[in-house]
This record gives C-alpha cells, sequence and structure tokens, in this order.
C-alpha cells in the first residue's frame, strides 16, 4: 500500500515507560498487560499503551521514538498531564520533522536513510 501512497509517512513513537507486571507502579504494571496483548511481551518499553517494538511502520519516512506517554491523563487518573504525544513540548519534538518530510518529494525521502537530532531516524 505505500506505493500507492504519494505522501510521506511519518511514524511517532514513545520508549518512556517499561512494562512490569509485578510493579506496583501502576502504570508500569498496566503498560505491561497492553504490551503483552500487542507484541506478547509484558516487560516491552513503550509510550505505556503501544509498545516500541509494534509502533513504527517498516515503511515510514521517518520513524521518530521520544520518551513521552501515550495518554492525556496521568496513568489510572482523570489527572491532564504535559507528558503525552499531544503536550506542546512534545509538538516541538516531532512536528518540525513530520513537517520536513512532507515537504520533501517521494524520490529524496527514498534516497537515503537520514539521521535527526536526537536519534530520531528515517
Amino acid at each position: 500500500w505505500p506505493d500507492a501512497f504519494d505522501g510521506a509517512i511519518v511514524t511517532v513513537a514513545s520508549d518512556s515507560v517499561r512494562g512490569d507486571a509485578a510493579s506496583s507502579d501502576g502504570e508500569r504494571a498496566t503498560a505491561a498487560d497492553a504490551y503483552r496483548r500487542v507484541t506478547g511481551n509484558a516487560a516491552d518499553v513503550g509510550d505505556s499503551v503501544v509498545p516500541l517494538a509494534a509502533a513504527h511502520l517498516p515503511e515510514a519516512d521517518a520513524r521518530l521514538t521520544l520518551a513521552c506517554k501515550h495518554s492525556i491523563n496521568v496513568a489510572g487518573s482523570g489527572v491532564p498531564t504535559d507528558d503525552w504525544y499531544g503536550a506542546e513540548k512534545w509538538i516541538d519534538a516531532w512536528l518540525g520533522p513530520a513537517l520536513e518530510q512532507v515537504r520533501r518529494p517521494r524520490w529524496l525521502r527514498e534516497a537515503g536513510r537520514r539521521v535527526f537530532p536526537a536519534g530520531i531516524t528515517n
């Protein structure tokens, strides 16, 4: 399907939470359950919902890995947080590289692998 799509494909994921089913930390225990359901490995790392191992598309023109969380709320609560993908500080981290990919024609995106600051690669 990527061959039929001329736009840029950018995936944004996180490695901020290691799953731990035995942890007393609710976020790590919940992440372990979510990761186990997706990859079979409760000890994966990810954004507390999606494990990093399942987050990036192989066909992506850019794969950005951050250290934020999946949810707009603190895990297990209704308390808002500024540590999720849509928080201003994290939008600043992924929007620039994503827009750079969108502006590049496909032939240029396919010309080679590029390393972005902070280990962000495409």
